[in-house]
């Protein structure tokens, strides 16, 4: 997962630098342009660029992951995992063999997380096994079903949005 994260970082720093330099002739060879130049350096991206020629999203696929802005659950990610709809999720990776670790970004309190996720999950027949708020910054909330197991931590970065980080895998 580090090395995704750093991967990712530089990803973006190189497109931002090609987007800098890219000619303005068109939003879809400007797009082009950015996705040919990551590609040189291993990194596929996805780049949309809007009317006024500005890069206006970027998801980064590395090594079974993705990082971007708003991404859609990944194929796979269990039906009974429902997330609030209010979550941006902005990375997801697999977890082998058949779980997800995501991370996203909600506009929420701490209380208000614990209630949605509560809400959501029991409905799916989920039993909370946990509930830790183990430092002012930071609150996990676990759940369990089947052989499976769910784990929500809550961190509150000081902004007006909280990090939201969700693994759901297989018991080990």
């Amino acid at each position: 997962m580090r090395n995704f994260r750093i991967m990712s970082a530089a990803a973006v720093a190189a497109i931002a630098l090609a987007a800098c330099g890219a000619g303005d002739s068109g939003a879809d060879k400007r797009e082009a342009d950015i996705e040919a130049y990551a590609k040189t350096h291993g990194v596929d991206a996805d780049v949309e660029v809007d009317a006024s020629g500005e890069v206006s999203s970027v998801t980064i696929k590395q090594g079974g992951g993705t990082v971007g802005n708003n991404l859609d659950l990944p194929d796979g990610f269990p039906a009974d995992v429902k997330l609030p709809a209010s979550w941006t999720i902005q990375s997801s990776s697999p977890v082998p063999p058949s779980g997800f670790m995501l991370t996203g970004m909600v506009e929420d309190t701490v209380e208000g997380v614990a209630s949605a996720v509560r809400e959501t999950l029991t409905a799916e027949g989920w039993n909370e096994t946990a509930y830790d708020a183990s430092t002012p910054v930071m609150t996990r909330i676990a759940f369990e079903k089947d052989t499976r197991m769910t784990n929500i931590s809550v961190m509150d970065t000081g902004g007006e949005k909280l990090s939201v980080q969700i693994l759901t895998m297989e018991k080990p």
